[in-house]
């Protein structure tokens, strides 16, 4: 008996083993941190250049692969790139000089290089960043994914040589030539914002996007439109065949002939992990033509899958990959099945968000509910969309005019994308945040979800959707008992997460000084990997930067991007204080639908089994000294204290300590939030022999400029034996509580 689809079966036992692998022996980024900052020089093939839009301008950025630096010390891998970002005035400046051997040198008009050429550079080392929270995006796994080692800034062109491009080099320029200049029709073509989409759809060109509007598809679940996937290519090809066809070409030329021209588009787009498929599947169907056999999609998904991997195997574990393979296994192997009991289009809609579930709680921690509906004329309007915006690029080439003309398509159905985006934002179950789930809960939804598959003509229609319910409640639910307390790390600044795992949360401070959009990019994204959507309390113990900025973009954001906050507590100090950043705060609360509350010594909140009493500033604070009236709040749970003491100083804790013995007794368990990073200046002897904390937990950021926590706060703590953990070396502090039990990982 012979097996069934063999080479896919072997595709499959290489991914699984692949899987397997890379699970127990997994590869991350090598670590540059000991060069970051450095000024090299280095060699390289220039093999890609972009142009990125930023508020000062546009910034050139240089790939260069086969890299050598001048000093020996410091190499990356072979097939690894180096990402530089051209100086301003060096890319806008440089001219194209020769000496007598043919090589050109950077000395004053513009100089475009070509790809392949050989450039020498020179700059400062700049690593990227690794995730010290759950949640945060792995900025140097990602990269390192992408064959980028490192990067390098304020880069100088030292010289370039074009004089010995091999002919695949030259056929890359030329395709990167043609990109540029479609990119320019399309700027003629197509107004404002539709240009930069229709780029993105057909160039895989998104570095012109407006950031708001890749945050309105993305949060509703359609930025999958943006990317170069196995519409464009079947369309481009299956063109190109069928005039080839007309014209009376055979079927064997004009299959290779599609062949070619959609690995040149591929090629030209960047060959994302969804265009390699779409490529790879579309040329084994080709293949099958030639040489008249039957094309089997199933088989040629498990091959595109196996070269993708072979080339880079980091790719399981990107979400791009998954959604994209994902998708076409849902359609091959789900949607079969649910069309025995659902009509066609809401059993295709099911079958794939059957799959994309987990992948996208897994990789961004919410899933985008009116997707589901959202995409059901969505993705029937991109053919059109798509061939309407082939033609009027086409028609542009030709005359400009005519261009803008046939682009009225494009703008009407762009228009109902974003409308339907605005519309569903303002709905109010738009987005579902779960949390990451963990991985055992993955395995039992995809058994349940196996199961009524498996077992699906013995179900009614109703049936299989409770049952498939019923596997996403198993996927999202959470078990964990007690509370936590987060320090996040938000670099140099405070922003504590406390939840009693029961609904109730809570945010003390949330600001920095030193990471720029920390809302967006360290505190929103820690808190929905929590499952978190909105915000029961946050508290800005006073109005420094480093502890309310990032507060302050959750209140603009609206809880679009963010956890919504329902109310605001401000000290009695900060109203007296006023000025910018209060109003500022007060401003965005109100646009926001967020409550404002005051709260002053003695106040009490109480929720569920935790308990927060305000033990500071009192009546004797008259908004004169930030720092020194910062709010400190004793937090109570099971005999457990938690001393939150914001930026507190020397004057302050001598205040505070009077007031301490009233609410924490000796034998009472005390976990101490170090004020003020662990500044010299607070945490003195008085004060800790007073509050006699057992577990000191620290805020401050790696580098700082500060010096904190300062060694004599840190001698302070050694000399009584009081445990002590920073986010510098820990990265996100985790305090659990259960019962009287107490752990920090």
């Amino acid at each position: 008996m012979s097996m069934r689809r063999p080479l896919a079966t072997v595709g499959l036992f290489f991914i699984l083993i692949l899987l397997i692998v890379q699970l127990i022996f997994p590869s991350g980024p090598a670590d540059y941190g000991r060069f970051d900052g450095d000024t090299v020089s280095a060699t390289g093939t220039l093999s890609r250049i972009e142009y990125r839009n930023k508020e000062d301008g546009i910034r050139t950025i240089w790939y260069l692969e086969d890299v050598s630096f001048a000093s020996e010390e410091f190499t990356i891998p072979d097939n690894d790139m180096l990402m530089c970002y051209m100086d301003l005035d060096e890319a806008d400046d440089l001219t194209a000089g020769y000496d007598e051997d043919g090589t050109s040198r950077a000395i004053g008009t513009p100089l475009n290089p070509s790809l392949g050429s050989t450039v020498t550079v020179c700059g400062r080392i700049r690593t990227f960043s690794s995730p010290t929270n759950p949640g945060q995006f792995d900025m140097a796994g990602y990269y390192d994914m992408c064959h980028i080692a490192t990067s390098m800034t304020g880069t100088e062109a030292v010289s370039v040589d074009s004089s010995h491009l091999t002919p695949a080099w030259r056929i890359r320029d030329r395709l990167s030539h043609i990109r540029t200049n479609i990119g320019l029709l399309c700027d003629m073509c197509f107004d404002g914002d539709d240009s930069s989409v229709i780029r993105a759809m057909l160039l895989g060109d998104k570095s012109a996007m407006n950031p708001d509007t890749r945050s309105l598809y993305s949060r509703n679940g359609i930025a999958h439109i943006l990317a170069i996937s196995g519409l464009h290519i079947s369309m481009l090809g299956m063109a190109l065949v069928t005039v080839m066809k007309k014209l009376r070409f055979p079927i064997s030329m004009s299959a290779a002939a599609a062949i070619v021209l959609m690995i040149m588009y591929g090629t030209m787009t960047g060959m994302a992990a969804s265009a390699a498929r779409a490529v790879i599947m579309f040329s084994i169907r080709m293949l099958a033509d030639i040489v008249h056999r039957t094309y089997d999609m199933t088989t040629a998904l498990v091959i595109a899958a196996v070269l993708v991997l072979i080339e880079q195997p980091a790719y399981l574990f990107y979400s791009g990959f998954q959604f994209s393979f994902g998708a076409i296994t849902a359609v091959l192997l789900i949607l079969p099945l649910l069309e025995d009991v659902f009509p066609k289009l809401p059993a295709g809609s099911l079958s794939i968000n059957i799959v994309t579930l987990p992948i996208y709680l897994w990789n961004y921690y919410y899933f985008p509910l009116i997707s589901v509906v959202l995409n059901l004329y969505i993705i029937p309007l991109m053919s059109i969309l798509l061939a309407c915006a082939i033609v009027a690029v086409a028609g542009c080439a030709l005359y400009i005019p005519l261009g803008k003309v046939l682009a009225l398509p494009v703008h009407l159905i762009l228009i109902i994308y974003e409308w339907s985006c605005r519309i569903a934002d303002k709905l109010p179950v738009n987005r579902f945040v779960s949390g990451k789930p963990s991985i055992i809960s993955c395995v039992i939804y995809a058994m349940i979800v196996g199961f009524v598959l498996f077992f699906h003509k013995k179900q009614t229609r109703l049936q299989i959707m409770m049952n498939l319910i019923f596997a996403g409640v198993m996927l999202t639910a959470r078990w964990r008992t007690g509370i936590d307390i987060t320090l996040i790390d938000v670099g140099q600044g405070d922003g504590i997460y406390i939840t009693d795992n029961c609904g109730t949360d809570i945010l003390i401070d949330g600001g920095s000084s030193d990471v720029s959009d920390v809302g967006a990019y360290r505190i929103g994204p820690y808190l929905y990997s929590r499952g978190v959507s909105e915000i029961d309390a946050a508290f800005i113990t006073h109005l420094d930067a480093d502890h309310y900025n990032g507060i302050l973009e959750m209140l603009n954001d609206g809880g679009l991007t963010m956890p919504h906050i329902d109310t605001l507590y401000l000290t009695s100090s900060s109203v007296l204080m006023g000025g910018k950043a209060y109003e500022s705060l007060i401003s965005a609360a109100e646009s926001g639908h967020t409550q404002v509350r005051t709260v002053t010594a003695g106040d009490e909140f109480e929720s569920g089994e935790l308990r927060f009493i305000c033990l500071y500033p009192d009546s004797s604070c008259h908004g004169e000294d930030t720092n020194n009236e910062s709010l400190v709040l004793d937090m109570e749970y099971n005999a457990i204290h938690v001393l939150f003491t914001g930026d507190l100083g020397g004057d302050g804790e001598t205040a505070l300590t009077k007031k301490i013995g009233n609410y924490i007794f000796p034998d009472d368990y005390l976990i101490l939030k170090c004020a003020h990073h662990g500044s010299k200046n607070s945490t003195y002897e008085p004060f800790l022999d007073m509050a006699g904390p057992d577990l000191v937990v620290i805020s401050a950021g790696h580098d700082n400029s500060y010096g904190h926590p300062n060694q004599e706060t840190i001698d302070r703590l050694d000399d009584r034996g009081i445990p002590h953990y920073c986010t510098i070396e820990h990265g996100a502090l985790d305090v659990h509580i259960s019962g009287s039990s107490v752990t920090i990982k």
